[in-house]
């Protein structure tokens, strides 16, 4: 018993100790914890931004191969087979690359 009253004043200040310590180890993992979620979801808007920018970019190849398979067809009247045998031609030339 002579032993803990002699000693009690230590073990008090390891108490302190030891609490300080555990109150810093769980504010490091907190904010390591915030770091990683504020990554998470950095990346998830950037995911869809470029989506986004991504679905944009088709759509306008879309409209510009739209645009330049009405620009190519000829300005002449001509009839439906004709126009079609054109048509078909331009597309083949064009999915072909020349």
């Amino acid at each position: 018993m002579e032993f803990l009253n002699e000693y009690s004043g230590l073990f008090s200040l390891l108490a302190v100790v030891a609490s300080v310590v555990a109150i810093v180890v769980s504010v490091v993992i907190f904010n390591k914890q915030k770091k990683e979620q504020e990554k998470y979801y950095y990346k998830q808007k950037k995911d869809q931004e470029y989506f986004y920018l991504k679905q944009q970019q088709d759509h306008l190849q879309d409209l510009q191969d739209e645009y330049e398979a009405i620009e190519s067809t000829s300005m002449f009247p001509m009839s439906l087979a004709e126009r079609e045998y054109y048509s078909r031609k331009n597309y083949l030339k064009n999915k072909l690359g020349r």
